[in-house]
């Protein structure tokens, strides 16, 4: 049996460390960027229930279709009672109950995030997020 040069084993050795070291940055800077953009879109899930809440709040109830705060194929919004009847909701839900009773549960106590893998009317997953909302007859 042959035993390999020294320069063949150097660079063996050397190309061994650097494939685990880019490894574990490549990594890090997917744990990171994931973690980046999970952080911002619930950022911006909480800016856009904070816009709808107060009109919530005044007239207690929401009128989706044609409003600024929902973008067509992008975002929907459902507005339920505390048990979970549906009271508004974008046309394109098509009625669907976005809520668990166990997510409902949660959301009474405050304001709760949830991913969902498929929503009705839309192609791909998304993220929800759930909350109570004080009005004149009570908290929806």
């Amino acid at each position: 049996m042959t035993r390999l040069p020294i320069p063949l084993r150097l660079a063996l050795a050397f190309a061994l460390v650097m494939a685990l070291g880019l490894g574990a940055v490549g990594l890090f800077v997917y744990g990171r960027v994931g973690a980046d953009l999970d952080r911002a879109l619930n950022l911006q899930l909480r800016s856009r229930f904070q816009d709808v809440a107060p009109l919530i709040a005044r007239d207690g109830s929401l009128t989706v279709t044609g409003s600024g705060f929902v973008e067509r194929g992008e975002s929907f919004v459902e507005l339920v009672d505390r048990g979970g009847a549906i009271l508004a909701a974008t046309p394109s839900l098509q009625g669907a109950r976005l809520l668990t009773p166990a997510d409902l549960a949660a959301a009474r106590r405050g304001a709760v995030f949830r991913d969902r893998t498929s929503v009705v009317g839309l192609d791909e997953g998304a993220r929800l997020l759930a909350g109570p909302v004080g009005t004149p007859s009570g908290l929806r």
